[in-house]
């Protein structure tokens, strides 16, 4: 790390004993969520990903170990905010821990980097309420990163011969790629994406074009590919969509205007 740094320890996922340093220049906060796949040694600790808004204080990170007892150095500039987690007591299992930091100031347009390696990375939008997060936006959920990356709407047929479709008001096609953030296969379950209208309508859909997604795993590190279909009104209009990485999780909305 260059300069001082706050050091914070998570000890008890559910009452997080922090002990800090007497000198740094951010606030940290952490605690544990399972969500994928770890590994063992404090050398192997890597983020995986980084959730967080330009106007907040707030940086969510997902880390490559399971169970772990977790502590973070952060040092912020004006240019970048730089961020080293140490684990210790990890485990192997199927799960991944997460941590939250609390800035000094507002993110802002500074880089995130990964001290241990010296990557810069992405921060992709939180999505705490519907329209923040946009087309070619990578967001987080479950298990995977999923970017919707083109719309068509107005649609009055869909796929070729002998199989046409046709809609009872139009089709939308949202066309998307699911990335696998974990150390293990996982199925993309198309049946928990859902699209809304300009009224606030809820629509299920169907994967047309699976792809890569066709009754298959990902596996890790891997991204595939597909296009959701969905049969909406004629006169509606496209608003958002709610994409999930799992039934379980708790999804997150992308603006498909």
């Amino acid at each position: 790390m260059h300069g001082s740094a706050r050091i914070v320890r998570l000890r008890d996922m559910w009452g997080p004993r922090i002990r800090t340093g007497t000198v740094g220049v951010a606030t940290v906060a952490a605690m544990l969520v399972l969500m994928a796949a770890c590994e063992s040694s404090d050398v192997d600790v890597r983020i995986r990903g980084v959730s967080g808004e330009p106007s907040s204080r707030l940086l969510s990170f997902g880390i490559n170990t399971c169970n772990a007892d977790l502590s973070a150095e952060v040092e912020e500039t004006a240019e970048e905010v730089r961020i080293r987690v140490h684990a210790e007591n990890n485990t192997t299992a199927d799960c991944r821990d997460g941590m939250r930091v609390i800035l000094d100031d507002d993110l802002g347009n500074r880089r995130v980097i990964d001290d241990r390696t010296g990557e810069e990375l992405r921060v992709s939008s939180r999505l705490a309420e519907p329209g923040v997060a946009s087309i070619d936006d990578p967001v987080q959920d479950g298990d995977f990163t999923l970017t919707v990356t083109a719309i068509e709407d107005g649609r009055q047929s869909f796929g070729g011969p002998p199989a046409i479709s046709q809609p009872r008001g139009q089709f939308v096609l949202v066309y998307f790629t699911v990335h696998n953030d974990v150390l293990s296969p996982r199925l993309f379950a198309e049946e928990y994406q859902y699209l809304f209208d300009g009224e606030g309508r809820k629509y299920e859909g169907y994967i047309a074009d699976r792809g890569d997604l066709f009754q298959a795993d990902i596996n890790p590190g891997d991204t595939a590919a597909g296009v959701l279909v969905f049969d909406i009104p004629s006169d509606a209009e496209p608003l958002s969509i709610k994409l999930h990485g799992s039934p379980s999780s708790s999804g997150v909305r992308v603006a498909l205007g």
